[in-house]
């Protein structure tokens, strides 16, 4: 090859390779044009989405949850059913379950019915326990293809509830002693105080009127004894030891005042007695020796009891 065209050809390769280099440098610095957007047609859904989990509608913390299930997918203008399921987390009054019925949806019927209020099912319930369940079933009709989105809610009122037992006390009394006794003896006298009731009586207090005829070392005529309180079926036993001062029939009277089970008394009566056995006799001032005297020996039950041996 001749000089001239090794020169020639030299200066063709040089003017391509710098024609090259210049476009790949263009397309990097010039900046890049952004595709216009592209509005893009909503895609059909042919399925509803899946079941719609509601969170409990509270005051004061989680104190009921709900759910609602259904099926996936149905087909236009075919019946299907939905399950609410809800539940108490604690103990609650006033509950209000709602389900609103979206566009799309027809209502057909439900177990338990529902009332129905424009767009809305309401449930409700007067009480439930904490951890109680319960559930409803609704059925719904589709009227156009598409997805129809159903919701639950439900309200509910914090209950908080204690038992409380109602007792009540009711207060009985007792006085025993011997019906007879001698003229001067100690007569003894038992009063037995109970509570019957099934409640507590508060602030027993029991009085004992001695009365004419018996006599007590205090020499007072009115005995007072405070017990306190008395529970349930319990009872108290006093001792009044009296002396008998008189003949006679005398009735011994206690009574007991609390102050919530009521008053009660009773009475015992003793007849007081005298032995009393006179001896009397009699004959001539003056007798006659070797003669047989004459005495007459009267013998007297003056007393008020039969005398024996």
């Amino acid at each position: 090859m001749s000089k001239s065209l090794k020169v020639l050809l030299g200066t063709v390769l040089g003017l391509a390779l710098v024609v090259a280099l210049g476009c790949a440098t263009a397309e990097k610095s010039a900046p890049k044009e952004e595709p216009a957007p592209v509005a893009e047609a909503p895609a059909e859904e042919t399925a509803p989405p899946a079941p719609v989990q509601a969170p409990a509608v509270s005051s004061g913390g989680s104190l009921a949850s709900i759910g609602i299930a259904g099926p996936e997918s149905v087909n236009e203008g075919d019946m299907f059913q939905s399950t609410v399921s809800f539940r108490a987390n604690e103990d609650v009054e006033n509950v209000i379950v709602r389900v609103m019925v979206p566009e799309g949806l027809e209502y057909v019927k439900s177990d338990p019915a529902a009332k129905a209020e424009g767009s809305t099912l309401i449930w409700s319930f007067p009480t439930m326990s904490a951890g109680e369940t319960k559930s409803a079933q609704v059925w719904f009709k589709p009227l156009k293809k598409g997805s129809a989105k159903t919701c639950a809610t439900i309200e509910a009122t914090a209950r908080n509830c204690y038992v409380v037992n109602i007792t009540k006390p009711a207060i009985s009394i007792q006085k025993s002693g011997p019906e007879t006794a001698m003229l001067g003896d100690m007569v003894s006298y038992t009063v037995l105080v109970k509570n019957e009731g099934d409640g507590p009586a508060r602030n027993v207090v029991v009085v004992d009127d001695v009365p004419k005829g018996l006599t007590h070392e205090s020499g007072k005529s009115q005995l007072t004894y405070e017990i306190g309180d008395l529970g349930a079926q319990q009872s108290k036993t006093i001792v009044v030891n009296l002396k008998a001062a008189e003949r006679g029939k005398h009735c011994n009277k206690a009574s007991v005042d609390t102050e919530n089970a009521g008053k009660a008394d009773s009475t015992a009566c003793t007849t007081v007695m005298l032995e009393d056995l006179q001896v009397y006799k009699a004959g001539l001032p003056e007798q006659y020796i070797n003669k047989t005297a004459g005495y007459v020996i009267v013998v007297t039950n003056a007393g008020d009891t039969t005398l024996q041996n």
